[in-house]
């Protein structure tokens, strides 16, 4: 049970005018970053974006269209990253429109 004397001044004095302090510290000096960690990261990232972009192109080049032909012979030319793309390679064209 708290005590009948304390009032949410004291929590103010005690707790959060030196938390804002130290938070006012905090983004004066900034924090400290592991370069060289982060670029190890940022390399495996970028190899398992292009290992995930080969598999996927090669599931996508093994597809046989109806008449047993490649069913996207364009694949290389298809940008991955581009919802738009995908939105048309997995799910086609809407029917009677134009493309764009």
């Amino acid at each position: 049970q708290r005590s009948s004397s304390s009032s949410m001044w004291n929590m103010y004095e005690v707790y959060i005018r030196d938390m804002a302090k130290c938070l006012a510290d905090m983004e004066a000096v900034g924090i400290g970053v592991d370069v060289e960690r982060l670029q190890g990261i940022e390399r495996d990232m970028l190899h398992d974006i292009e290992y995930s972009r080969n598999r996927a192109m090669e599931c996508l080049q093994s597809i046989p269209g109806h008449d047993g032909t490649q069913l996207n012979p364009d694949l290389d030319s298809i940008n991955l990253f581009s919802s738009k793309q995908l939105q048309v390679l997995l799910f086609g064209g809407a029917p009677g429109r134009k493309p764009e």
